[in-house]
């Protein structure tokens, strides 16, 4: 009876996590599977911003982390700390396009740069080579 009381509250919350956040994919956060109440809402660029309480308890999760700024592997790995600059400018111009549906004129007004240095960095993230130096 227990069980099936534990199964249907997991269910709820699944339920609730999705509504909460439609856009995004759910992500076992338990690698091998040993728990699998803990799931974790992870939006179109990687980053985490819903999990569910199983989720949180395991991976001791505060509310920052939660915010988009942290990758699933962070996490795992034990690495909650705040991304790097390259990272962050990355992820803000990656927003900013979606948002203006990629328009990078409309983009780059968002984001006060000319779209010129929006296509170099661009060029510069799409090479691999991190942080971007103007």
């Amino acid at each position: 009876m227990l069980g099936a009381v534990i199964d249907a509250a997991r269910r709820i919350e699944l339920r609730m996590l999705s509504n909460a956040h439609p856009t995004t994919k759910l992500v076992l956060a338990s690698r091998a599977g040993e728990n699998p109440g803990a799931v974790l809402a992870v939006d179109v660029y990687g980053g985490v911003v819903g999990a569910t309480r199983a989720a949180r308890v395991m991976l001791k999760l505060k509310p920052e982390h939660l915010t988009g700024n942290f990758s699933v592997e962070q996490l795992w790995d034990g690495e909650a700390r705040e991304p790097d600059w390259g990272t962050t400018e990355r992820r803000l111009i990656e927003a900013a396009l979606a948002r203006h549906r990629g328009n990078a004129s409309a983009a780059a007004r968002a984001l006060g740069m000319s779209r010129s240095t929006l296509y170099r960095k661009l060029k510069h993230y799409a090479a691999g080579k991190g942080a971007w130096m103007a």
